[in-house]
């Protein structure tokens, strides 16, 4: 099946499960309350390295040691929260490589990734598809079309699991968060889980559907959300029942466990690395 093909396979899952409108409300990553954590250790762990194409508009405005401290930043962050997570996984900087888009007007993913991998070239972007481990997203600057139009990160799994867009100015929590959906895990309950599920599953191909798992869901916990959630506090963790917050359970095992999830999610990836 040809890339175009997947793509336009319900295309409305570009917008995807998930995609994060409106991410930009999470500007604060800290907490005044206790964070209570799982006791773990982590001596296995699978690597995913993360290859960031950044529009060169945004050098006209800000500093390329900037962009590239602020990707440190982002990937930090993301390794703070698996951590406390007890998920055996890290986040590691492959590359940050500056593409020229050809205009600012695109409003959708999919146009998006076309214009990249016009610009990169198709050959090297299906060589990172084929790695389980690589991803691989395109920051935007904060005039471009696509987050003038409220949205300052999505992430495509029908893209192989590999692509996400981030705003320039996206919080630094926003990158786990994507992730985090390309690993399948999910938002904060908003209605009952039979409907959010059922809806979930309205928005993607059938064939991912056995992906998708009621405890796979985002918390909020003491007035503030896990990674996963949208919420002004935001903390470093993805839901689990195993973690507190203020003396408040940040998960469910039925419906609030993204740690479980992304623990799976890992897992899984060790395995395809044995083979």
């Amino acid at each position: 099946m040809s890339l175009l093909e997947r793509v336009n396979k319900k295309s409305i899952f570009a917008v995807i499960i998930l995609v994060t409108a409106l991410l930009f409300l999470l500007g604060n990553t800290r907490s005044d309350g206790e964070l209570v954590l799982p006791k773990c250790t982590l001596n296995n762990t699978v690597s995913t390295s993360i290859t960031f194409y950044v529009d060169e508009k945004i050098k006209q405005k800000t500093s390329i040691n900037a962009v590239h401290d602020r990707i440190v930043d982002a990937i930090n962050y993301a390794n703070l929260v698996l951590s406390n997570s007890c998920v055996p996984m890290t986040r590691t900087l492959e590359k940050i490589e500056w593409v020229r888009l050809p205009d600012q007007l695109a409003v959708d993913s999919d146009t998006l990734h076309q214009q990249l991998l016009e610009a990169v070239g198709e050959k090297r972007i299906n060589q990172m598809r084929r790695d389980k481990t690589a991803y691989y997203g395109l920051v935007l600057e904060k005039q471009h079309n696509y987050v003038l139009g409220n949205i300052s990160a999505s992430e495509h799994v029908n893209f192989n699991g590999s692509f996400f867009i981030l705003a320039e100015d996206a919080p630094l929590n926003t990158l786990e968060h994507e992730l985090g959906h390309i690993a399948w895990a999910m938002h904060a309950d908003t209605q009952p889980v039979a409907s959010l599920d059922k809806w979930v599953k309205s928005k993607i191909p059938y064939e991912y559907h056995h992906k998708i798992k009621s405890y796979a869901k985002g918390f909020l916990c003491k007035g503030a959300g896990t990674v996963m959630s949208f919420s002004e506090v935001s903390l470093p963790v993805y839901s689990s029942p195993e973690i507190e917050y203020d003396g408040a359970t940040c998960g469910d095992i039925k419906h609030g466990d993204n740690a479980r999830q992304m623990r799976e999610y890992a897992l899984g990836l060790m395995d395809k690395a044995r083979i």
